[in-house]
């Protein structure tokens, strides 16, 4: 099997409204807000020695709407030639990034309006904008292909907690246990925490996947 590998920054260079704050918290100005942690696009490609190629790319985004996500796995399948069905997106949720959108109306639009409040549509000049950096990573990582050896494990995870509680007014969230001490979560159990280790068989290094099913405010802050 042979393994390459890409990040590329997907900071947005324009003003645009994040998707996970209150209306009046949305807006991202570039040059004028601070900058803590700039968001990523990340990429493994892998292939076999039939020359089958799987693309996984993690995108520091809260979330994609399907059929948007859809969109990005066609156009880039049509690029690195290869099926539709072996590009993979997967989001690591954070909120502080805006919801890249490649058409103004489809499914779930109208939930989304609740969330974010976009009047100018400057997400979808933001959802074209990512697409050819994720066209750019994704060369990047095949044109990086190396030998690898493949390792995996799985194991519960241990962390985390179910965030609903259940009260005597009925079921409410615990988004953090110490802004709501008078909540306690139940410890979420069967969480698998999956690890997969690619070494480079022709020179030192290698590629660390890590998987944990759990939403980041079950870790609290």
């Amino acid at each position: 099997m042979e393994c390459g590998t890409a990040r590329i920054e997907i900071t947005p260079p324009f003003e645009i409204p994040l998707f996970g704050y209150p209306a009046k918290d949305r807006s991202y100005i570039p040059h004028k807000d601070k900058i803590i942690d700039p968001l990523h696009a990340r990429a493994l490609y892998l292939q076999n020695s039939t020359g089958l190629g799987v693309l996984i790319l993690s995108l520091d985004i809260c979330i994609l709407l399907t059929e948007d996500a859809l969109t990005y796995r066609n156009a880039i399948a049509t690029d690195l030639g290869i099926p539709v069905e072996n590009v993979l997106i997967a989001c690591t949720h954070t909120h502080s990034a805006p919801l890249p959108r490649m058409k103004a109306e489809g499914t779930g639009t109208r939930t989304m309006r609740k969330f974010m409040d976009d009047p100018d549509e400057v997400s979808l000049r933001y959802g074209e904008w990512l697409l050819g950096r994720l066209k750019r990573i994704a060369s990047m990582a095949i044109s990086r292909k190396a030998p690898v050896s493949l390792s995996l494990r799985e194991t519960d995870s241990g962390h985390g907690y179910n965030r609903r509680c259940q009260m005597t007014e009925g079921i409410r969230n615990c988004w953090n246990i110490h802004e709501f001490p008078g909540r306690q979560p139940k410890p979420m159990h069967n969480l698998t925490h999956s690890v997969l280790k690619f070494d480079y068989m022709d020179k030192a290094g290698g590629v660390i996947l890590e998987s944990v099913g759990i939403h980041p405010v079950v870790l609290g802050k």
